[in-house]
């Protein structure tokens, strides 16, 4: 789905090759081997990464969990034992008091253009979608890494 928006996007597509291209010019990325620091170095391939994580979640389902014997309070709530929770991730990264109004829209200028907070707390709700705690997904690392390189290299 990220492909597909980069391609539908020619304003995105543009400013990503862009700064690909830059990058190679001027020497900022090894060559023939991308190295993971590199992709980190590039601003508007975190941002298209970071957007794309956000409005198409790589998590299916609601990834329940349940309450554990005698029940849990939950900002103010209680939970009895034995009771469902799950998360709804597009409504997670959907949130438009996090995102802006515009929170349906793929928009990476999003992420350059938030204040250092307001990134810190898209980030959070942006990683929800590799779990959490205990749950974290063991392979967030190696997909992100791989991510970054494989749109680098198709752009």
């Amino acid at each position: 789905m990220l492909i597909l928006h980069i391609v539908n996007s020619p304003k995105v597509y543009q400013a990503l090759q862009t700064e690909i291209d830059a990058s190679i010019h001027d020497g900022k990325v090894s060559r023939p081997v991308l190295s993971d620091d590199d992709t980190k170095s590039l601003p508007y391939l975190q941002a298209v990464i970071n957007e794309g994580l956000r409005t198409f979640p790589p998590v299916t389902g609601l990834n329940s969990k349940v309450v554990p014997p005698g029940g849990d309070t939950v900002d103010g709530i209680f939970l009895p034992q034995g009771t469902k929770v799950g998360i709804c991730y597009v409504g997670l990264t959907r949130n438009t008091s996090v995102f802006g109004a515009d929170a349906s829209s793929f928009r990476p200028e999003r992420w350059l253009d938030a204040s250092v907070e307001d990134a810190a707390r898209m980030g959070a709700y942006k990683d929800w979608v590799f779990g959490y705690g205990k749950y974290v997904c063991l392979g967030k690392r190696v997909v992100l890494m791989e991510l970054h390189k494989v749109i680098f290299e198709v752009c």
